[in-house]
């Protein structure tokens, strides 16, 4: 075969393999422990039925709404903030306030519970017990706050400066610029800001564990009944009511927003005259070279993965060795979502009206970490007949793989419907203009909208890297106190009321976050002198 023929090719070639990742990772994430875990419901014994299903999942939905509200309301107010503020002050404000998502949410909830509590360091004798239903509210609304600050964020980057410099000449007041300009941006993105909240919030164990025992909780009935009692069955009907009425809550959450469909917000903005798709560009040009890189590096990676999951047998885990699992499994995690969400976006790209890869990452995104948790158990766990037919030399390798896909269950979809949400930022005019000048489509995309790409890549990765570091569901139901990762490690030590050690490890893993977050974006700037003057 000829190279002219290979390369007219290749685009047929690049849609063979995308579909393939694409297909394999929704089967393996999803497709066969959704299967396991409803054969568990089925036929699984077990005395959990009626009000003992339902009344959990109904505490569980309403707390995390509630949460979901007051983060994005919270949220939107500090990204109006953020607007009005200098550039370089813009910058340290996103810092700050992004600094509680490098933390878990039980570790915050700890914090202030040894901090202002009754009987807390801070105590002035007489703040009530830091306890019960107002604990759990306020614990994730700090805690998760920040992830919808970041998503209203993302949004805003697409309202021209220019078009606010032209209505401050023209007389329009500050409230007058937000409602025309930034306000109609920002709506777009608060379904998803209310949805990642909510899903975050519900699918957590620990917190309401530490802070509301026994008030009733799904997350947390289902990690008893898996972990603790063995009751499998009960733990996958009660997941799978949890399941449907979170579906149900995100159809409700689009459709009360006016969205045309069920994952209209996902798509941004329609095309005008005067913009075209960012997303196209990106999936077209850029996907085939980052996923190449992407699969060298996962193939370094691999071992080092894998020595971990054997290390994991030691029952003495150590600060260092978990600090290093941490960010060995969070750039693991960022490598595989980029894997599978650019397979999505280049399908995207090559196929813009069909909605099929919008429906199956935004359905990933809406499935909760304890349901999630639970069936990857089911299907994979020690316990799975999967498992038990392994050798005990496969064993640990399977064990980190599930690991692995428990943070990908989450982080993946998370990538794709970010960059298809917020994709629609670049100038038809100035990509058309590059390309007849001979750039080429990666390079037309990267110069024309260079400053948002530089924020927004920042900001995905910050996500990612956070989510994979400090997420508390899936993972709790996938390990255990003793693997040396970063959220069973911090549960046992807070657990065993070992606050200091506690404390230092979740500093130390947050500035190694904003460290690398603070790399990412140095290395973004980067620009050749052939680049700066040139297409």
């Amino acid at each position: 075969m000829s190279w002219r023929r290979l390369q007219a090719r290749m685009p047929a070639i690049f849609d063979t393999i995308a579909t393939i990742i694409l297909v394999s990772s929704m089967l393996v994430g999803f497709g066969y422990p959704a299967f396991v875990l409803i054969l568990s419901a089925v036929v699984s014994k077990t005395n959990v039925a009626g009000n003992e299903v339902l009344e959990p999942v109904f505490w569980s939905v309403l707390d995390s709404s509630i949460v979901a509200c007051i983060a994005t309301v919270l949220a939107t107010i500090l990204t109006a903030l953020n607007r009005s503020l200098p550039r370089s002050l813009s910058r340290i404000f996103d810092v700050i306030i992004l600094i509680p998502a490098t933390f878990s949410p039980f570790v915050i909830g700890a914090a202030v519970w040894r901090g202002v509590g009754r009987g807390g360091i801070l105590d002035p004798g007489f703040f009530p017990p830091f306890f019960g239903r107002l604990a759990v509210i306020f614990t994730f609304t700090l805690a998760l706050s920040p992830y919808a600050y970041a998503l209203l964020r993302l949004s805003t980057l697409k309202v021209p400066l220019a078009l606010i410099d032209i209505c401050r000449v023209n007389g329009a007041g500050e409230w007058k610029i937000f409602r025309h300009t930034v306000w109609p941006r920002m709506r777009r993105g608060l379904p998803l800001a209310w949805l990642v909240v909510f899903i975050l919030s519900v699918s957590d164990p620990v917190v309401p564990s530490l802070l509301s025992y026994p008030h009733p909780n799904a997350s947390r009935a289902v990690w008893t009944l898996t972990t603790a009692l063995g009751d499998t069955g009960g733990a996958a009907r009660i997941s799978l009511v949890l399941l449907m009425t979170t579906l149900g809550l995100g159809a409700i959450a689009f459709r009360a927003l006016e969205s045309r469909d069920l994952l209209g917000a996902f798509r941004g903005f329609e095309p005008d005259s005067n913009r075209t798709s960012f997303s196209q560009p990106v999936g077209l040009a850029l996907w085939p070279r980052v996923a190449t890189v992407s699969a060298l590096a996962i193939v370094t990676t691999a071992p080092v993965i894998f020595m971990v999951a054997r290390a994991g047998t030691n029952q003495t885990s150590s600060s260092p060795m978990v600090i290093t699992t941490a960010l060995v499994i969070s750039l693991f995690t960022v490598v595989g979502s980029i894997v599978i969400a650019g397979s999505g976006l280049w399908l995207k790209a090559r196929r813009p009206g069909r909605h099929v890869v919008d429906m199956l990452f935004g359905l990933a995104l809406m499935v909760p970490g304890a349901t999630t948790g639970s069936a990857l158990g089911l299907a994979y766990g020690p316990s799975s007949h999967l498992a038990v037919n392994l050798s005990s030399t496969a064993q640990p390798v399977m064990a980190s793989l599930l690991t692995v896909a428990a943070y990908l269950t989450l982080s993946a979809p998370l990538t794709y419907v970010s960059v298809r949400a917020y994709g629609r930022v670049l100038p038809r005019q100035d990509f058309e203009t590059a390309l007849m000048l001979g750039a080429s489509v990666a390079r037309a995309a990267r110069v024309s909208a260079q400053t948002w790409l530089r924020q927004s890549v920042a900001m995905s990765i910050t996500i990612v890297l956070a989510v994979s570091a400090v997420s508390v569901a899936p993972i709790m139901w996938v390990t255990s106190p003793s693997t040396p990762l970063l959220v069973p490690y911090l549960y046992r030590l807070i657990d065993h009321a070992q606050f200091g050690s506690a404390v230092l490890l979740a500093l130390t893993i947050s500035a190694i976050i904003l460290l690398l977050l603070f790399i990412s974006s140095l290395l973004l700037r980067i620009r050749t002198r052939s680049r700066g003057s040139q297409f």
